[in-house]
């Protein structure tokens, strides 16, 4: 609170099932209704600011329509509305008007499948186009007209390529170029006119 300079603290309580999921942290994310999502190592929350409880949406191995992971990386909506949540197996998208998830896995007899399930963050440009990191895929982006994924991967024998697989942000720049902060390999930028990457990396002598 900026006025009295108080902190309120919300944290896992067994006792309350009203409280927090868990108390590690990975993902915050307030959408346009006022509602702030929470992810956390035990599920994903949604804070309702009004009443001030949490909903809870739990992995359950027994229901296809919800959330594929307990463990939650990060936590996004698109313009259309959409959520989008990364976790440590699958990425997923929430479905307001039907309460429901529907989970992205990869699924090796599909080239078209999101190549690693192990997505990190989601990341929507100015085109609506959605892009996706992962811890170990390479950079993937989704083609919603066709429901598909299409793979960024590293080749080390291609320099046009990205610079590594483990990819943990990603911008776009004023003029459209993609800039890709890879694990330990610098960073990569993505030129959309040539489809091709160029690497940065440090030169200890530069």
């Amino acid at each position: 609170n900026k006025l009295t300079k108080q902190f309120t603290h919300y944290q896992h309580d067994p006792q309350n099932p009203n409280s927090l999921s868990g108390n590690v942290v990975r993902g915050l994310f307030a959408d346009t209704q006022g509602d702030l999502w929470i992810g956390t190592t035990d599920g994903l929350d949604r804070h309702d600011p009004v009443s001030g409880t949490f909903t809870h949406y739990p992995y359950d191995p027994d229901n296809p329509n919800s959330l594929s992971d307990s463990r939650v990386w990060g936590i996004t909506a698109d313009r259309e509305g959409a959520v989008w949540i990364t976790t440590m197996n699958g990425l997923n998208r929430y479905d307001r008007a039907r309460n429901r998830f529907r989970r992205y896995l990869h699924a090796p007899q599909n080239p078209d499948s999101i190549s690693h399930n192990n997505p990190m963050r989601v990341f929507e440009d100015r085109r609506g186009t959605l892009w996706v990191t992962t811890f170990g895929g390479g950079l993937e982006v989704y083609d919603r007209a066709n429901d598909r994924f299409m793979h960024y991967i590293h080749d080390p024998n291609n320099a046009n390529t990205i610079n590594h697989n483990t990819v943990w942000s990603l911008y776009e720049d004023r003029s459209g170029v993609m800039w890709v902060g890879t694990y330990g390999s610098g960073i990569s930028t993505y030129d959309r006119k040539t489809e091709r990457f160029t690497r940065w990396r440090h030169q200890p002598t530069k």
